[in-house]
């Protein structure tokens, strides 16, 4: 889909002293590591343009982005969820007075399934999306609160994790079961389905494989032990998986060997990771947005054009734009054959 809107103001530039020195050793390690070499990748310069709360946006920290079939962007923020159609934005707020509204204006993430059916996970709740009626449809949980995360395990059928326990949610009875593991109640901090795979990052500090056998969710393979929190997780081929961490960088793991490999690929916090249509791998977090081409880095945001925010989500759409979410300069927006919104 093609996204033209007016030009809009180019990304400011900040300056400053840095008082911390291993902040500053940091910001040297990865401008060195991405500047462009015989042996590196080809060395890629982004032209951002930028959509935040001067634009209309209904708030700058942007904690998840999704596209769906129609084209629109969703991306939810810490004070309500935006649907952006390339032209105009349309915010959805909690109201207290409405069923019919999203049961928090916190989003944790919005999410997209197989069925191009909306879900919005909140600090209050599950929301799902009537596109026709152009509202959504509340999915009662009791006393649950919080919704960090959620993942489809087959159709109409959800694993859904709160801060205190995981549950399976059937779309068609609209019925919630507590989902146990070991007979222990589970939470996962990320997750993505790979074929069968439905790979999830723990607050145990694991990375545990899941596949539905006869109508059951269990363990595919044992679970493997990583370094830190998985705050992010995309397939990389063959049972590996590329996982951002909550202060260790990015980590390979193959779950079905059970190995995990450290990698050159940014260091510190990663909130997000997503891959573009060139193969390319893109990880966002503390130390801004970064891109990889195998191992070569070919874009940092520090030595290049920054972004100069901390980033929350990156979504690459089907058009091949990258979609950043930062922590508090709203959305930034690249596409490499048409370079604006």
């Amino acid at each position: 889909m093609s996204y033209i809107v007016r030009k809009y103001l180019d990304l400011r530039k900040t300056t400053g002293t840095m008082g911390h020195r291993k902040i500053i050793m940091s910001l040297i390690s990865s401008i060195i590591l991405c500047l462009p070499s015989v042996s590196s990748g080809q060395a890629i310069e982004c032209h951002f343009s930028m959509l935040s709360s001067e634009e209309g946006l209904s708030q700058n920290t942007v904690a998840s982005i999704v596209q769906d079939k129609d084209g629109n962007i969703w991306a939810g923020t810490y004070d309500g969820l935006n649907r952006y159609d390339g032209y105009d934005i349309y915010i959805y707020r909690h109201n207290p007075a409405d069923s019919t509204t999203i049961q928090s204006n916190i989003i944790n993430k919005v999410y997209r399934d197989s069925g191009d059916e909306i879900w919005v996970c909140t600090a209050n709740g599950l929301s799902l999306y009537d596109r026709m009626a152009d509202r959504f449809r509340r999915v009662e949980m009791n006393d649950i609160h919080s919704v960090e995360d959620m993942i489809e395990i087959s159709a109409g059928k959800y694993l859904v994790t709160t801060r205190s326990a995981s549950f399976i949610y059937d779309m068609e009875t609209w019925t919630l079961e507590e989902f146990m593991l070991d007979g222990k109640p589970f939470r996962f901090y990320s997750s993505c389905k790979d074929g069968e795979n439905i790979v999830l990052c723990t607050m145990l500090r694991t990375v545990e494989t899941m596949h539905l056998h006869k109508g059951s969710l269990i363990r595919k393979y044992p679970p493997v032990t990583i370094t830190n929190f998985g705050r992010a997780v995309i397939p990389a081929g063959e049972d590996t998986y590329t996982i951002g961490t909550n202060g260790s960088g990015v980590l390979k793991v193959n779950v079905k060997a059970g190995t995990v490999t450290e990698t050159a690929i940014s260091s510190g916090t990663i909130s997000a990771i997503a891959s573009d249509r060139y193969g390319n791998i893109w990880t966002g977090g503390s130390e801004g947005l970064t891109a990889y081409s195998d191992t070569a880095c070919i874009y940092n945001s520090w030595s290049q054009a920054p972004i100069d925010k901390a980033v929350r989500s990156i979504y690459s759409d089907t058009g091949g734009g990258l979609w950043v979410g930062t922590e508090y300069g709203g959305i930034k927006y690249w596409n490499r054959s048409e370079e604006r919104f």
